[in-house]
């Protein structure tokens, strides 16, 4: 996959993908790296970041605030490199987690989200000298916030599981979405994720994907870059970041390699 920079958004078509996770740690991965990561949660139906991380004072300064035009851009961001102990940078914008800011965005007016989408632009072309990666976990499905996020972007992650209705509308986004997005840069790409295993053991062979990949790149023209298996072990309950914490982990070795292939697609 050839991706044309650094701004990545990770998008899905409905919840429970597995986009947020993989946004984070990937970042994470990233930073761990000596890469400079800024990660913005833009899911501000269901942010996630907040809850990860539990920051102090966040309603104030939060991306809301920001698009509301009551605090600047530079208010936004919080500084996490030292939960990493490496060179690398790690600044965390978050959503807020109020239940009547997550309501609210849901009724915002057209105009208001024209104006957010400047606002977005200002604040990545602010990040971008400063940045090696800047990362956005958008809302799922069609909306304006997850449309302005894409369009802001230089490449889209999509992640998808092999449910049935996930993968068509992940296909139908693809065809009548996309085209218009790549006009501004953003090239789309798949990952698969939570891939059955052919049996119950650990240690089974995957799903063969082969024909449903050949389909979905000759009907929509989207790569798929990776597959992740599904794993159901109490690891993934944790609480803190789990490539840090589980980094022997087999599903670390695929957000790594996610990673990489980002890196090498720059």
């Amino acid at each position: 996959m050839s991706f044309l920079g650094k701004v990545i958004a990770f998008h899905s078509y409905k919840g429970g993908t597995g986009k947020s996770f993989l946004s984070l740690n990937v970042a994470v991965n990233l930073a761990l790296q000596g890469e400079k990561v800024a990660l913005l949660d833009y899911d501000f139906r269901a942010p996630t970041l907040f809850h990860r991380f539990q920051p102090v004072n966040v309603e104030s300064c939060s991306l809301n605030e920001y698009l509301d035009c009551r605090i600047p851009f530079e208010k936004v961001l919080f500084d996490y490199s030292h939960f990493l102990a490496s060179k690398g940078t790690l600044m965390l914008g978050f959503a807020s987690p109020k239940t009547r800011d997550m309501q609210e965005m849901q009724i915002k007016s057209r105009q208001w989200q024209q104006r957010a989408l400047t606002l977005l632009m200002q604040a990545i072309s602010k990040l971008k000298p400063q940045f090696d990666w800047i990362i956005l976990d958008s809302s799922p499905g069609v909306t304006y916030d997850s449309l302005n996020a894409m369009s802001t972007s230089e490449a889209v992650v999509l992640v998808s599981t092999l449910d049935h209705a996930d993968l068509q509308g992940s296909g139908e986004m693809c065809l009548e979405i996309w085209p218009s997005l790549m006009k501004f840069g953003a090239k789309p790409s798949l990952v698969l994720n939570k891939v059955p295993r052919v049996g119950l053991g650990s240690q089974d062979k995957l799903y063969d994907t082969t024909d449903l990949e050949k389909e979905f790149f000759e009907e929509n023209g989207v790569e798929i870059i990776l597959k992740i298996p599904i794993f159901c072990d109490h690891s993934l309950l944790t609480k803190s970041i789990f490539i840090r914490e589980f980094s022997d982990h087999p599903l670390t070795k695929y957000v790594q390699d996610l990673g990489q292939i980002l890196m090498n697609g720059r």
